[in-house]
């Protein structure tokens, strides 16, 4: 279950379900935006909080447009320039 399903389920908001996991809402917000995931031991952590509604793996590993987990690391590089040049 994803953490948007889990706090519309709950009927409660972002910034509850931060303070039940130890984190600021605007965290919570940019993993539902899926802009970033959390560390495996908050994604371990926020299992056992939610009694495994949310588990790990779908924390950490999305699903993507294929139904099948998004396992990849992404590198991103970044080429600086001098400005003398």
């Amino acid at each position: 279950m994803k953490i948007s399903d889990y706090i519309k389920q709950e009927g409660i908001s972002q910034a509850e379900f931060a303070r039940r996991i130890g984190v600021d809402r605007s965290t919570v917000t940019l993993w539902i935006q899926g802009l970033r995931r959390p560390a495996s031991d908050m994604a371990l952590h926020i299992e056992q909080v939610t009694d495994g509604s949310i588990h790990h793996d779908e924390l950490l590993y999305p699903k993507i447009g294929n139904g099948q987990r998004d396992n990849n690391k992404k590198m991103i590089s970044i080429e600086l320039l001098d400005d003398d040049v």
